[in-house]
């Protein structure tokens, strides 16, 4: 058993989203909306009563008077989009305090929501964010890719051969064999969960060690509780959400700044886990 436990993220049903939204803000005095689509801010009105609320508005058209006076409204210009299965979506947000919960809508309604529970990875995207929508030059933001299972793993494929670096903690056995080709040549170091038959094949070409049980990092994917592996390159990250062998969630970020996060925490795990 892992001497610490740390939820990372969730993937939700829809209806079980939308009431984790509702009990997250019903827990949190402050409250920032995102390019949320207006019948969600709806549904959520009743716990927004007595909260500080600020509503970041992206739209030409005049935001409905009924959500305009439930807090401040500030105009951005920056349109806030998602890569969800392939397809461009709208990506709408709610900042708590120490949590996010992202909403991936089009015309159709909602398509998928998620959240990040880690508060540090999670205070550290709401900077980047704000400090984008007003500060940055830039007319759209769309960073956040979810792939079908097999579309991430070809992802993950082309991202590493054009990466220098590449470090991979906790992944499924399959996913680090697929990537062994690609991973030839590059600054390459591998956490892996434990001393298996593949750790040891992997450490005849690249630097590994074992996470040794300090830490146990976990998602939630649909109610079920999954191991969260990942992989940080040169200009992003990928997270890999499985059981056994079983890859159920690809998810990206292609950021810099996350990148070099990503890569920091990897070096302090680093650190901390032992030889095979």
């Amino acid at each position: 058993m892992a001497l610490v436990e740390a939820k990372v993220d969730e993937i939700f049903e829809i209806e079980n989203g939308i009431k984790a939204i509702k009990e997250g803000i019903a827990a949190s005095n402050v409250v920032e909306l995102i390019n949320l689509p207006y019948d969600l801010i709806i549904q959520l009105k009743p716990f927004l009563k007595d909260k500080k609320i600020k509503i970041h508005h992206n739209k030409t058209d005049a935001i409905p008077e009924e959500i305009a006076e439930l807090g401040q409204v500030c105009f951005t210009s920056v349109e806030m989009k998602g890569t969800y299965m392939g397809k461009v979506v709208e990506k709408g947000e709610v900042f708590l305090r120490n949590s996010i919960y992202h909403v991936w809508w089009d015309k159709s309604g909602i398509v998928n929501i998620g959240s990040i529970d880690f508060s540090k990875c999670a205070r550290c995207i709401m900077d980047m964010h704000r400090n984008i929508m007003y500060l940055e030059e830039m007319d759209v933001l769309n960073i956040m890719t979810l792939y079908e299972p097999e579309d991430g793993l070809d992802a993950i494929e082309e991202a590493v051969r054009r990466s220098k670096r590449v470090r991979m903690v906790n992944l499924p056995k399959t996913v680090v064999k697929r990537l062994y080709f690609a991973l030839h040549g590059k600054d390459v170091k591998i956490i892996c969960a434990d001393a298996s038959e593949e750790a040891k094949r992997a450490k005849e070409k690249f630097d590994v060690k074992i996470a040794g049980g300090l830490l146990g990092v976990y998602s939630v994917y649909k109610g079920r509780k999954v191991k969260s592996g990942g992989i940080a390159i040169d200009d992003g990250f990928f997270s890999v959400d499985y059981i056994g062998n079983e890859i159920l969630n690809v998810r990206s970020v292609m950021w810099k700044k996350c990148a070099e996060c990503m890569m920091g925490y990897f070096d302090w795990g680093w650190l901390e886990a032992r030889k095979i």
